[in-house]
Formats: structure tokens, sequence, C-alpha cells
């Protein structure tokens, strides 16, 4: 979630998708971790039908950020990463000190000696499995965009189409009864439901190929994004209510989800033909990764799913005829509170880096002599 594009080149039509795509996360932890798929599950009829259309219109914003890193990484030929991890690692060291420590401090949850632990190795522990991720892939950003740039566009192709095949078709393909007795990828590779290095590294490619090469002017590309999102969304869910749970129902909701993949890609087109300026988009959009890692820190998971916004009541949404009202509000309010949290920590680290920066610099005596 970190932006991956300098301040002063920001495309605020993408800065706005980040944005949309955080607001997509915290909507999918409501339905995982707070409970709603579970009990609108239970329920079924309109309102079971309604949770899986939100589901499937939001399926794909994790992907999307690594498109965008890639995009925006794709002609850096430099090797010089220190400065690009430290930033990515800053954070994600604070926090998960900080969020143990106000956890503690505050007495709103147990604080186990292992938790400290995990905190000074927040990548290696796998606090938060997509910074863990997103830290591997800038450490390989170099020498990818070193061979992408080797390739022609036939060869990028080529190879984006084969890893499509392994992690989009073969291997949701290997998942899904009764084909798995005919094809396997125990011991070849396992994706994780989408949410591996393999798939990080596809879609960072996959940005790096749209930025390298291209699309040629599509006319009324936004109306071609808008209604291609839809179709998928919905043949996503009419495939989930025509075929077995059991079967291929669980594949359909997997990051690596063909269709989802699509809807990535369409996203990104769309809200990049927006070409405007807006430094408020610009700056709440910085914070993208702050909002993921402090709501997804798995202390304050707890809290925010098991104690204050436990939506795993079916008597919830009986009761309740504007409860999609109540889960917005949850989720614009979440945003809202995380983003606050995270330009407060951006600004105290600007302040400690300009008195850094203060004290390091030669007094005016001593540069006369």
């Amino acid at each position: 979630m970190p932006t991956g594009t300098p301040a002063r080149t920001r495309h605020s039509g993408v800065e706005l998708l980040r944005i949309v795509c955080m607001l997509q996360i915290i909507f999918l932890h409501v339905a995982d971790h707070g409970g709603y798929t579970h009990a609108a599950g239970q329920i079924g009829g309109e309102k079971g039908l309604i949770m899986w259309l939100l589901v499937f219109l939001c399926r794909c914003p994790v992907y999307v950020f690594l498109l965008i890193t890639g995009y925006y990484s794709a002609q850096s030929q430099s090797f010089h990463t220190g400065r690009r991890l430290v930033k990515t690692y800053a954070p994600m060291l604070f926090y998960a000190l900080a969020i143990p420590a106000v956890v503690a401090l505050t007495g709103a949850g147990n604080v186990t000696g292992t938790d400290w632990i995990k905190g000074f190795f927040p990548v290696l522990s796998r606090t938060w499995y997509f910074m863990s991720l997103y830290f591997l892939v800038v450490l390989l950003a170099p020498f990818l965009n070193r061979m992408t740039a080797a390739l022609t566009k036939r060869q990028f192709l080529l190879l984006l189409g084969i890893l499509f095949f392994m992690l989009c078709l073969w291997q949701p393909a290997a998942k899904i009864e009764p084909i798995n007795e005919v094809i396997g990828i125990k011991k070849v590779f396992n994706t994780d439901t989408g949410k591996s290095l393999y798939d990080f590294v596809f879609m960072y490619l996959l940005g790096s190929y749209l930025r390298l090469h291209p699309l040629r002017p599509v006319p009324h590309l936004r109306l071609a994004c808008v209604l291609t999102y839809g179709a998928c969304t919905a043949f996503n869910v009419a495939l989930l209510y025509a075929l077995p749970q059991q079967n291929i129902g669980s594949v359909l909701k997997y990051n690596d989800n063909p269709l989802v993949v699509v809807q990535c890609v369409c996203l990104f087109l769309l809200f990049h033909s927006f070409t405007f300026h807006n430094k408020f988009v610009n700056a709440v959009a910085a914070c993208s990764g702050g909002v993921y890692m402090i709501h997804e820190h798995p202390l304050v998971r707890t809290l925010l799913w098991k104690s204050w916004f436990d939506l795993s009541h079916a008597s919830f949404y009986r009761g309740h005829g504007r409860y999609l009202v109540y889960i917005a509000a949850i989720v614009v309010c979440v945003y809202v509170l995380c983003v606050a949290i995270d330009w407060l920590r951006g600004r105290g680290f600007q302040l400690v880096g300009k008195g850094l920066a203060r004290l390091r610099k030669p007094a005016p005596a001593a540069q006369k002599e």
C-alpha cells in the first residue's frame, strides 16, 4: 500500500484509486473478520445475494496496489534501493512496536512477549502478510526492471501469458473437484489463494508492461472498463450460485481468479484515464500503507472485529433494514481515523528528520574556518 510514486509526479486519478482500493480492503475485512459474509451467507436470499455482489465488486484491491507499483517503478534502472527499502520498512517497524505499546498501556488487550519480539522483525514475523510480500517485491524490483527492459513486447506478453496460465488457470483448476484428480500443483507451487510472492511479482510485471508498452487509444475506454468490471462481478456471482460452494465456489474467492485479474486492469485503466491534480487526494492516498498497517495489525484486528464491530450475528441483518449504511459508516470511520493517525505519524517523522538535519549542519563559524 505504500505509494511508490514521488510526490511531485503523483497522478491524482491513480491516487484516488488507492483511496478507493483501501476502502474496499476495509470492507473485505468487515466481511471476513467482522462476520458479515458468515451471517449474510446463513440468511441467504436477497441479503446473501447483496453480500456476494459487494464482495466481488471489491475483490481486487490488493492486486491493484501491486499493479500501480509496477507501473510507476518499471522505468527505473537503478540498483540503489536502500532508501526505498528504508522508507517501506520504517513505518512497519514503527507500527509493529507502537501498536503493542498502546494496547498494553491502555489495557485494551493482552500483549505477550512473543508480540514484542515479533514487533522488532515485522517482515520476517509476517505481522502483515501484504507488507512482507511488498517489501520482497521492492527488494526484487531492480532485477525485475532490468529483465523486463531487455524483453521485446512480444517476449514480455509471452511471459505474462505463461504466468497467467500458471497462477490464474492451472492453480485454481487444481483446487476444483474432480479436476484435481488429474491436475495438481503439490510440490510444484502454491499461491495460497492468490496471496503469494508468485502473484505479487506477476501483478508487478503486469503493471510494468502497461507502462513500457502503453495500450493503444480505445474508444469509450471508461465505459468499456465499467461494463467489463461489472460483467466480471456478475459472472463470478452467477458461477457461485450455479456451482457447488465446496467445489468451485471457494476458488472464485481467490485473489488470482482470472476474472479478478481482469477487474484489476479495468479499475486501473479507468482511474488512470482521469487526469487531474489534487493535493488533498494525494495527501490522503499517501497514508494508504498506514491505514492498512493500523487496522490490520493482529491486536487491532481483534479489537475491531471481535469487540467493537462484531457483525457475525444473523439477527443484526434481520432486524436492521439499513445495515448496509451501518457497514459503510464503519468502513469510513475506520479509514478516516487511520488516515489521521498515519498523517500525524508522518508529520512527526518529518519534524524529527528536520531536527536531525539541523544537528548535522555545521555552525556558521565552523563553515568560515
